[in-house]
């Protein structure tokens, strides 16, 4: 079986492509953002498609590839059999909700990010039910853990108890959801068969301030972050992120429940481990 990843060197994608690589039946395909997509598809002919790249940072390069790199994807699949396209979408799509976020929500994008990954649900959405192809488009909370981009919570937090920095946080909140707990629902939804086009949100249905996430760390590692600065918020945090997790729990019997204490022993001992963050 051939599994195509987009954006394999991120840190959803490197998880998941680690974890599909133990078994031998499966191939990875990686496809970065300068590779020829299109021919690559053809070359290839994966059975699965797993669509995790996108454009996050540059404004200007994010409708070309987080949209029409989705095009290319979508055109292929209508052209040809697979079992299954699933491509990653945003919680952030639904802008800021003062309630348990759900899948039936209308989408409110507050930033050019959110609004491009809004746009390719809705096309996926457009392409699954005038092509009858397998599609399930997923919205991920705030998944953290090893291979996080450094300037992340989690490896910011780790990297200022080695080393004894200042950290400067909102007081935002999250819902955070472990890597480890990810990667197995992700494959629970890899696995199931679907009957029609599909959103599920993936999350805890518990939020977390930073602030709280702080004392967890300080907790575990009996340590005091003593350079602790306040920020306002920025344009995309929110004092209300959770997932409403109904349809997780209904349809593919999935409950999310390591603790935060546990999740960040393990976070620091996977650093600890991989000799991750130290140097960044």
């Amino acid at each position: 079986m051939k599994i195509l990843f987009t954006g394999p060197n991120g840190f959803i994608a490197k998880n998941l492509i680690n974890y599909y690589s133990k078994f031998p039946f499966i191939k990875i395909i990686g496809v970065n953002k300068e590779d020829r997509l299109n021919e690559i598809l053809y070359k290839e002919k994966p059975e699965i498609i797993i669509h995790t790249g996108a454009e996050i940072y540059n404004d200007d390069k994010m409708f070309e590839y987080n949209v029409l790199s989705s095009k290319v994807i979508l055109d292929y699949c209508k052209n040809n059999t697979i079992d299954k396209l699933i491509i990653f979408g945003s919680s952030s799509e639904y802008g800021r909700k003062e309630k348990y976020i759900s899948e039936q929500d209308f989408l409110d994008p507050t930033t050019l990010y959110e609004a491009t990954k809004g746009m390719v649900s809705l096309l996926s959405q457009g392409y699954a039910n005038t092509y009858n192809i397998p599609i399930t488009v997923i919205r991920p909370f705030t998944i953290v853990g090893r291979y996080e981009k450094p300037h992340k919570l989690f490896p910011t937090l780790y990297r200022a108890y080695k080393k004894n920095e200042e950290i400067q946080i909102t007081q935002a909140m999250h819902d955070y959801v472990f890597i480890d707990d990810f990667i197995q629902v992700f494959d629970i939804i890899l696995n199931y068969k679907e009957k029609e086009f599909s959103i599920i949100n993936i999350g805890s249905g518990k939020q977390t301030s930073n602030f709280d996430i702080v004392r967890s760390f300080e907790k575990v590692l009996d340590y005091k972050f003593d350079k602790l600065y306040k920020l306002q918020l920025r344009k995309f945090d929110s004092m209300n992120w959770v997932c409403n997790t109904i349809k997780l729990k209904t349809k593919y019997n999935i409950e999310i429940n390591t603790s935060i204490e546990v999740g960040i022993k393990r976070f620091c001992e996977d650093c600890d481990q991989l000799n991750l963050y130290r140097w960044a």
